[in-house]
């Protein structure tokens, strides 16, 4: 929602974050992106930072993609392969497209998240790009108003209207009091965002 509302003062920025029904995608101008799915199973993710030493650039050694799923549970690794999330990570490497993942997590079933490597170095390899999503409503509310250049007015409306939601609750409301102060003009595209993400305009 926050996103939304810098894109609508912002139009010219490229569409750097959708929502495809469960499906979270971010990517930035230096190519670093990343795809998180969300199902019954929990939340994986796969995500690539072309300055990561994990790439096909950086390594000395041939680049090995069954090295960043390593510990990875079966039934995230069959849910990646029938998402095919994988078609999202494709790099060029070598005059050949191929899929490249330098970090990657999973939840746990007591909800918390782990990966192949300390999650210092999934931070460091590519989590970074959605290391403000990862935070409490309130800490990535400040946060991301702060990166898009949004009003403290607008990140205490984020927070109200997600502040306690579990992840399952996926509709929000948006009643227009609430779209006026976020400054949010519905275009096609924003429209599109927030449908994605599960916020109604009321």
């Amino acid at each position: 929602m926050l996103f939304a509302a810098h894109l609508a003062k912002n139009t010219e920025r490229p569409y750097d974050v959708t929502w495809e029904g469960l499906r979270y995608r971010r990517s930035e101008r230096d190519g670093t992106r990343g795809v998180i799915s969300f199902s019954k199973l929990g939340v994986v993710a796969l995500l690539y930072d072309p300055k990561s030493k994990e790439g096909p650039l950086e390594l000395k050694k041939a680049y090995k993609l069954d090295a960043q799923l390593k510990g990875m549970p079966p039934q995230f690794a069959t849910h990646i392969k029938r998402e095919s999330l994988l078609d999202a990570m494709d790099v060029d490497v070598g005059g050949k497209l191929e899929p490249v993942v330098t970090a990657t997590f999973w939840s746990e079933r007591d909800g918390s998240l782990k990966g192949p490597k300390p999650w210092e170095k999934i931070l460091e390899d590519g989590a970074h790009l959605i290391a403000p999503e990862l935070k409490s409503t309130e800490q990535a509310a400040d946060e991301i108003a702060a990166r898009y250049g949004l009003s403290s007015a607008q990140a205490d409306c984020a927070k109200r209207l997600f502040g306690g939601k579990e992840p399952s609750n996926a509709k929000v409301i948006l009643p227009e009091p609430d779209l006026r102060t976020l400054g949010i003009f519905v275009t096609p595209v924003v429209r599109e965002l927030l449908d994605g993400a599960g916020i109604q305009l009321g």
